[in-house]
């Protein structure tokens, strides 16, 4: 938090949203992998948070307190807030090859139609106990799909988990459906993914 959490925001506001008004929260990193409190990996074709803000305010409310969404959304329908983004930056962390083990693919969001977006939730799975609020999606030839083979320690990944804007008439995909998948290209015996994902909360302001 002390290191990762300034140059997360130092990156947001230099490289991903340079000269907007902008105001960022963030919590903790989460590390996935062998060994850490989520070592398992998502292997099906997902996006978190669905396309509305009750959408994304029904997911939050599966991982954190009544508090903190209540915050959210107070300071989410302020007007001068313009809209909301969450942005992920992914990274291999604590390994010494290039990943080669279940990594990350990303799907271009202005590729997915909207009408190929699949509502579903998962029970049990946050720590509140309330249903998550996710989109699987039904596959189309259009969708065009990203990776970064071979990433280091040293890279990091960032893309929208989440984005709406108020100004938009109508709901549309605005963040990247992603998973991890098996490299058919990897060679037997590739050091295990260890990763990092750190989730920062952009509002966009009003000019």
């Amino acid at each position: 938090v002390r290191i990762y959490g300034p140059e997360a925001e130092s990156l947001i506001r230099s490289r991903l949203l340079p000269g907007r008004k902008i105001e960022i929260q963030q919590g903790a990193p989460q590390r996935r992998g062998p060994g850490t409190a989520t070592p398992f990996y998502a292997g099906a074709v997902h996006q978190d948070y669905g396309l509305r803000p009750e959408d994304f305010e029904e997911s939050l409310a599966a991982f954190v307190p009544p508090e903190i969404v209540r915050g959210w959304r107070e300071r989410f329908d302020q007007d001068d807030v313009a809209g909301f983004l969450l942005v992920n930056l992914w990274r291999p962390v604590y390994m010494q090859d290039p990943l080669m083990h279940m990594p990350l693919a990303v799907c271009e969001p202005r590729s997915v139609r909207v009408e190929d977006c699949i509502p579903l939730s998962l029970l049990e799975f946050g720590p509140t106990g309330r249903p998550t609020n996710q989109l699987a999606l039904r596959r189309h030839p259009a969708q065009r799909w990203y990776y970064y083979p071979g990433m280091t320690r040293h890279e990091v990944l960032a893309f929208k988990n989440y984005q709406f804007f108020k100004d938009d008439s109508e709901a549309k995909v605005e963040a990247c459906f992603h998973t991890a998948f098996e490299d058919p290209t990897a060679p037997p015996g590739v050091e295990e993914r260890q990763s990092c994902e750190h989730r920062v909360s952009v509002f966009v302001l009003r000019d």
